[in-house]
């Protein structure tokens, strides 16, 4: 009876072990987190020490620039002003190198060509201040910027519009060292803007954009290696998209967002740098469109943005308006959790040993 006995509590401890280590699909999950305080489009992001610096942007889309810097604290889901941005835009990049953040390019929106902006902005959080550092060469807005080994790559990008919309495909390298800048290898594919870029041990991925201002959505992802200054063809999106963003973590990139006619995705995609294959993972649980993403602390924290609505160009139109709406993803999704409850569950036999 006893060895009985010690067999089924034996039975029981691996059951419930097994039991508390179901979990969903490596979809990833998603969860509400407290709103940005000045809702807008056309930000940029940065993390520092587990903090996330929202930058920029406007009220809506095709409005005025902002100079607005907020502070995300991801541990207390609490938001922050800071000083603002010398240089008041919209649709710069934001990257961080060795705990300051580099705010590149952007444009004003001074009608009736947007042009490109050169500045170059460093913030240092430790002192709440800003610093002007050396022009990038080649102006321009809705670029992507990415950082490896400490230096950044200034990717892509608008020099003006709308009248003549005028792309570019130069890679500009910044030493934050020396203050300079240096010209590397075009991207191959086409000039375009409004995409975006990520980093994966080492190699700089651009994914999607435009070369048109949304008329047309590219698929296009191009590995950049800058050891070789090199640029490879990968596997296309599966999703063609434009005003998206990405982010990586744990050597997989995430595409966010985006839209298809003029209507903010809600779908997610993740790229596997190893495999170069794509698969689609758990929704945004609110569609939009020129918003940004930023990792912090193993989540990705996707911010802002706005809804849009089908076929409607009216930028002034209330779905036009920028959101405060912050929501906080985790990758993978594998997390211990119980899927089925034990109650009502266990060997009938356990009853009778209890007894």
């Amino acid at each position: 009876m006893r060895r009985y006995v010690s067999f089924m509590f034996a039975f029981l401890v691996i059951w419930l072990f097994c039991l508390s280590l179901v979990c969903l699909a490596g979809d990833g999950e998603w969860a509400k987190k407290a709103d940005m305080p000045t809702a807008r489009v056309d930000i940029s992001s940065a993390a520092v020490n587990g903090k996330i610096y929202v930058i920029g942007g406007s009220a809506f889309n095709d409005g005025p620039g902002l100079s607005v810097v907020e502070e995300y604290n991801t541990t207390t889901d609490t938001w922050t002003k800071k000083a603002d941005m010398p240089t008041a835009r919209v649709i710069p990049s934001s990257v961080t190198v060795k705990g300051k953040i580099y705010t590149i390019g952007g444009t004003k929106l001074d009608k009736p060509d947007y042009t490109g902006l050169p500045t170059v902005e460093v913030y240092d959080p430790t002192t709440d201040t800003w610093t002007r550092k050396a022009d990038m060469p080649t102006p321009r807005w809705a670029l992507s910027a990415s950082v490896v080994n400490g230096k950044i790559y200034a990717i892509g990008g608008c020099l003006r519009a709308p009248n003549v919309t005028v792309t570019t495909a130069a890679v500009e390298e910044y030493n934050p060292e020396t203050d300079t800048w240096t010209k590397k290898a075009d991207m191959p594919t086409t000039p375009r803007l409004y995409h975006s870029s990520s980093v994966v041990n080492g190699k700089i991925y651009v994914i999607g954009g435009t070369s048109n201002l949304g008329k047309n959505k590219f698929s296009f992802v191009e590995e950049y290696d800058p050891v070789t200054d090199t640029w490879t063809r990968k596997t296309d999106m599966p999703t063609a998209r434009v005003w998206h963003c990405t982010s990586a973590y744990g050597g997989k990139i995430y595409a966010f967002g985006g839209f298809i006619d003029l209507v903010g995705l809600t779908i997610v995609e993740e790229y596997n740098p190893g495999t170069d294959t794509w698969r689609r993972v758990a929704d945004m649980p609110t569609g939009r469109q020129l918003l940004t993403a930023c990792e912090a602390n193993g989540k990705i924290y996707v911010i802002g943005g706005a809804i849009g609505k089908f076929g409607d160009v009216n930028w002034n139109a209330p779905w036009w308006n920028g959101l405060p709406i912050v929501e906080e993803y985790t990758p993978d999704g594998w997390q211990p959790k119980l899927s089925v409850s034990p109650q009502g569950k266990l060997p009938v036999t356990w009853g009778k040993i209890k007894k």
